[in-house]
């Protein structure tokens, strides 16, 4: 009988978390674009982090912004021509 897996969940210092908020203040970034900042560039302290622990930061602050409209899809209408194969 297997045991379920035990979920590690990274904690999240506040030191951490100010970071990623000032950032998305500041620059008004998206998770990928955070992680990848303080991955090269992040100050002595802060651990590289991916960007779902980021996106779970922002939703948990209510700073996330959900795109709220669909974009625009391509191929949606069709030609058709008179009679098949004419040119």
């Amino acid at each position: 009988m297997a045991n379920k897996p035990n979920k590690l969940m990274m904690v999240i210092d506040d030191r951490t978390r100010k970071f990623v908020l000032e950032l998305r203040e500041k620059h008004d970034w998206g998770p990928c674009r955070i992680e990848r900042y303080i991955r090269e560039f992040g100050p002595r302290g802060v651990p590289p982090l991916s960007h779902n622990l980021v996106y779970r930061i922002l939703v948990e602050e209510g700073v996330n912004q959900p795109i709220d409209f669909i974009g625009k899809t391509w191929g949606k209408r069709r030609f058709e021509r008179m009679h098949s194969n004419s040119l």
